[in-house]
């Protein structure tokens, strides 16, 4: 699919409106807050179509457009003049305000030529320098803006109050959840409980103490308070240039359902991004339709086998005889073209 970056027409309104709450939708799952989403997202599509319309020439739209017509991002900027009073100085700033681009055409480079475009226009208006804001979170962003020559200017915190009765799905700091890469020490501790977490299977065998020594670096846990309570090992192929691997994930069966294996693959799948991956894959056995049903959710398409049972390839004896497995695999971001 080829894609054109083009400046926005008045036909674009309602699409540009979509794509806009799409890009809010994208961002509070990634950092859910505790007020109504339903009327967010509304009122982000009446601001967002407001701001189209009034939009003058210091007010800039430009869309990413595929081959059908149909959009695939958006982004807009503008020239504004800070007050006197502002540290920032009177001198014009360029102001990018949003870049989105959807999961289909991220990481072929269509965000950097978007976010040029935005910076030739800018500075044709005269702006003396060019600002934006992106989440902490937004690693994959964050190291394309440093890449093309932009530099931290200040920093925004926030602290969280415990609201009763409101669940995160997400590790962040409304409770004591955290994330960190895997350490050796992990292992005693993961051993421990990975039989009881599989319902009494014998799994301990199938993650042995090397992993915990080598794959520390794209391998992380998610602690409460200082417990261990789920955990994803994982590596960057050495053989496949452009795979990464999903080994072994875990999560307590008193923390299911709240979203931290989805946030462990998350943290997984910008780690590869960011170091060239364009796809992951993973196995499961085909008795865990469990695993099966969650890698679909995620986003993996279950690779064609030699045989089916209840309807999901399989690829007999993978793991030797008898070991039968379950293969998924996920694009991260396009194949480069071939010269």
């Amino acid at each position: 699919m080829e894609y054109t970056i083009r400046e926005a027409l008045h036909r674009d309104e309602g699409r540009i409106v979509e794509l806009g709450v799409e890009f809010w939708q994208f961002n509070r799952r990634q950092a859910p807050q505790s007020d109504d989403d339903t009327a967010v997202f509304n009122a982000r599509a009446r601001h967002l179509a407001t701001v189209f319309a009034n939009r003058d020439a210091s007010h800039h739209f430009w869309v990413v457009e595929d081959d059908d017509g149909d959009l695939a991002g958006y982004a807009y900027a503008q020239v504004i003049e800070p007050a006197a009073y502002e540290d920032n100085g009177t001198e014009p700033v360029g102001l990018i305000d949003e870049v989105f681009l959807q999961e289909r055409c991220r990481g072929g480079g269509l965000g950097r030529a978007v976010v040029k475009r935005m910076v030739e226009k800018l500075k044709n208006l005269g702006a003396v320098h060019i600002r934006l804001h992106s989440y902490a979170w937004n690693a994959p962003a964050n190291r394309l803006y440093a890449s093309m020559g932009f530099m931290p200017y200040a920093y925004s915190w926030q602290l969280w109050n415990t609201i009763p009765g409101h669940r995160l799905d997400v590790v962040s700091a409304a409770s004591d959840l955290a994330m960190r890469t895997l350490r050796e020490d992990d292992y005693p501790a993961i051993i421990a409980v990975l039989d009881q977490w599989w319902g009494g299977r014998a799994m301990s065998g199938l993650l042995p103490r090397l992993f915990f020594q080598h794959f520390q670096d794209t391998s992380w846990v998610i602690e409460d308070a200082g417990n261990l309570v789920a955990f994803l090992v994982g590596f960057i192929s050495q053989t496949r240039r452009d795979e990464a691997y999903i080994h072994f994930v875990g999560v307590s069966p008193e923390y299911r359902g709240r979203g931290l294996g989805k946030q462990l693959y998350q943290t997984f799948f910008e780690h590869a991004r960011a170091h060239g991956r364009y796809t992951v894959t993973a196995i499961t056995s085909p008795i865990n339709l469990g695993s099966v049903a969650f890698h679909t959710r995620m986003g993996f398409v279950l690779v064609p086998g030699d045989a089916a049972q209840n309807g999901i390839p399989v690829h007999t004896n993978y793991d030797g005889l008898g070991g039968d497995r379950v293969v998924f695999r996920k694009r991260l971001m396009p194949m480069p073209p071939v010269p």
